[in-house]
């Protein structure tokens, strides 16, 4: 016998916020999902022993308490970490790196009162060029080495409309940032 269960709006955000950010922190550092089904099975138990106002908070409590790799919930510092240093343009695909950034602009626009992103696949823009050499000049052979790392990081990138994004396309920066803003 199905049971018809309504949930108040407020209660179901609170738990798709957490299993979000469950899924999403894992995704960003590739780690298997293989156990899904058992988790959601928790989930699922969580439901029918929780209060409709208690679900979120007990979902959250359970992903927490989750301490082997293929479910554990990763941490703000290992994220910051992982990010930090990633060649995030090259380790995710380009829909899958979207979605992140997306969601990123998303909460600024939150933040700031500000409509939301359209999702109409804007093309994903290298701040500082894949061919930065050309217009970008730096001091020796370490610098080159520095700057280049930064190229395909998570904080180098940004999304553009497709118009703006062929514009600035490997330009110099003061004429990329001024077109940017």
């Amino acid at each position: 016998m199905t049971q018809n269960v309504r949930l108040p709006a407020t209660h179901i955000d609170g738990v798709v916020a957490t299993v979000e950010s469950w899924v999403v922190r894992r995704m960003f550092l590739r780690l298997t999902t293989s156990d899904l089904g058992r988790v959601v099975a928790d989930f699922i138990r969580i439901r029918n022993d929780a209060s409709d106002a208690k679900l979120a908070d007990r979902v959250a409590k359970h992903l927490s308490r989750l301490n082997v790799s293929s479910t554990y919930w990763p941490g703000d510092n290992e994220i910051r970490a992982a990010l930090a240093a990633e060649a995030a343009y090259r380790r995710f695909k380009v829909a899958r790196l979207r979605v992140f950034m997306e969601a990123i602009e998303n909460r600024f626009r939150r933040v700031t009162n500000q409509p939301q992103v359209l999702r109409r696949g804007y093309p994903i823009e290298h701040i500082l060029p894949q061919k930065w050499k050309d217009n970008w000049v730096v001091d020796g052979p370490e610098a080159e080495i520095e700057r280049g790392a930064h190229v395909h990081r998570l904080s180098n990138l940004t999304l553009l409309t497709g118009s703006l994004n062929s514009k600035v396309s490997n330009g110099a920066w003061d004429l990329k940032r001024d077109a940017i803003r």
